[in-house]
Parts: C-alpha cells; structure tokens; sequence
C-alpha cells in the first residue's frame, strides 16, 4: 500500500526531502507561505469582518426603540444573492453588488407586526445610486432621506454613499409609516458622509429634464450589448417629448466605429438614414413614427437624443449635452 505524502514546511534547509517512494517535496519559501496565509484572511477572515462592518448599520437597541431586532440577521454574498432575491440578482449584480444585510424587526415584539430591513453594500456610490434609480419613476414620492428616497404606504427605498436601502412594512398604517422613517433615519445617521449624488448625474443638463428620470447604466446602452455604460435622462421640450443620453468611452470600440455599429442594427429594424450635416451630427435616423435617434461623437464619448419628433429639438439638446461634458481639447 501506497503510504501518504503529510505536508511538510521547512524554512531553513532547501534540499528535497522525500516522503514516500513516488513523491518528493519541495519546502515552501517565505514567500508562498505569506501568500497561502493572506488567501487564508481573505477566504475566512475578511468575510466576517466585512459582514461585522456591514451589520454594525443596522439599527440596535436602545436606540431602535418599541422596533426590536427578531432573529439574528441573514447574510449574503454575490454567490448566494439569488436564494433572497432569485429574478432580481443579476440586475444587482450589473451594478457591483458586494453583500447585503437583511433584518427583520418586531413592534413590541410582536409576530404579526414586522418591518425588514434590507441594507446592500454596493461597490461605489455610483453604482448605488444606480441600482437606486432603476427602481425610480417620476410620479413618485420622494423625500430627503440619504441622498434620496421613494416613499410609499409599503416602502422606503434610499441610497447614500455605497449602500443601497430597501425596507419594506408587513402591512400599511400609521405604526408602520412612522416605523419605516424611524428606522431609516437611523440607518442613515449610521452611514454618515455627505449625501451629495453622485458627480455623474451632473453631466445632463437640468434645461428641459424631467424631474427624477435620470438612470445610470452600467454597460448595453440603447440595449446594445456592444456599447457599455452610460448615463441618460427624459426631456420634454415644448410639446416633443424625448430621451438624451451620453455613451460612456470604450477602449475597445472607439466612438465613431460604435456608431457606425449602431447605425446597421438601425437600419436592420427598418429605420430610414437621413445624410447626417457633419458639422452638427455624426448619424440622424428615423423610425415609422417620425421619431428621430440622433448621434454625435464628443472625443471619446457620444451624445445622442432619441424619441423627438422634431430633429431641432434634438440638436438643440445634443447641443446642451455637448456643453456640459466640457471635454477640454
């Protein structure tokens, strides 16, 4: 019988040692054991302490009051996220999900009476402010909670610096609206920081924007899979309502080649292409409903308008995009 091979380390003598007839060991540097003990940190270590900084956001007694804290709090990482939220994860995952906390607290103690508290750590405030906006609609009710959040009978939902803050009542009331603030308000004491938006959203102008509609992407704008990232916003400008956008630089496809991309995806639907004044625009296209997606390479970036009736007003916002990014030459 074959006899096993223990693993040995030796940091003074450098020879081969054999342990068995048909294997030999080669000692370990300095060098390889630092290495396996920082991969050991991180693997067991570091997850905790993470988790631990993650949960020290959670509201705790005394100061979460008649709201108290039920069952120790549930964890998850990028691997398990989709056994809290399966269907939703991968749209997490889009905008650099590190971890989330999830808390459930109880009025008095009661079972039928709950509020969970859901806190998701996301890489950057961008990204948190990302996550944040995908679920935001302009008829919503909003309020200076973090940065910002939606409010309804049901929910509150914040962002303010990297997190990204879902809670959500058993049922609707006064004792659950006032539990949410409540509990929300001590979330973001905790968190702390500046509250200031990410500096991203000030790249579209405020001139004819609505309020509320900007969204930040982080790769597959206009829902093409070869453009990354980008930033974009509704405009109404008189009558003409529409969407302006700015395209995010990729090194691997330079501006002027991914509109020449997007211009054949275009024209495969059916679109007319209108000879683009090169002076103003680097492609004008039109659908069946007269409505018209006009582009323009800016350095390393494009602007674009889409969904106008009216090419003027697309120009005229193209033109305000083009001002804001302020690209020195």
């Amino acid at each position: 019988m074959e006899s096993c091979a223990l693993p040995v380390m030796c940091f003074e003598k450098k020879e081969i040692i054999n342990l068995s007839p048909n294997e030999e060991y080669i000692p370990m540097s300095v060098n390889q054991i630092c290495r396996l003990l920082l991969s050991v940190f991180f693997i067991l270590v570091y997850p905790v302490t993470a988790a631990s900084e993650l949960s020290a956001l959670l509201p705790d007694q005394p100061s979460s009051g008649l709201w108290q804290a039920g069952e120790a709090p549930e964890y998850y990482s990028p691997a398990t996220l989709y056994e809290y939220i399966n269907g939703e994860a991968e749209l997490y995952h889009r905008y650099g999900f590190v971890r989330l906390v999830t808390q459930t607290y109880y009025y008095r103690n009661a079972e039928d009476t709950s509020i969970t508290v859901n806190i998701y750590e996301m890489e950057t405030l961008d990204h948190a402010f990302g996550i944040y906006a995908s679920y935001r609609y302009p008829e919503y009710q909003f309020e200076e909670i973090g940065v910002e959040a939606m409010v309804s009978d049901y929910g509150i939902k914040f962002y303010q610096d990297r997190y990204f803050v879902d809670i959500s009542g058993w049922d609707a009331g006064v004792l659950y609206d006032e539990g949410m603030r409540f509990l929300a308000g001590l979330i973001s004491e905790k968190i702390g920081g500046d509250r200031q938006p990410p500096d991203m959203v000030r790249l579209l102008p405020e001139t004819h924007r609505q309020a509320k509609s900007i969204q930040f992407f982080t790769t597959e704008m206009l829902n093409q899979s070869f453009l990354g990232g980008g930033v974009g916003a509704r405009y109404q400008i008189g009558e003409d309502d529409g969407y302006g956008f700015i395209i995010f630089p990729n090194p691997d496809l330079p501006a002027e080649t991914a509109i020449r991309r997007i211009q054949s995806v275009y024209l495969d639907l059916g679109d007319s292409l209108i000879t683009p004044d090169e002076s103003e625009c680097g492609l004008i296209m039109k659908n069946g409903r007269n409505q018209y997606l006009v582009l323009k390479p800016e350095k390393e970036f494009i602007v674009g308008a889409r969904g106008f009736k009216s090419l003027e007003n697309c120009q005229i916002l193209i033109r305000e995009i083009g001002k804001g990014l302020d690209v020195p030459d």
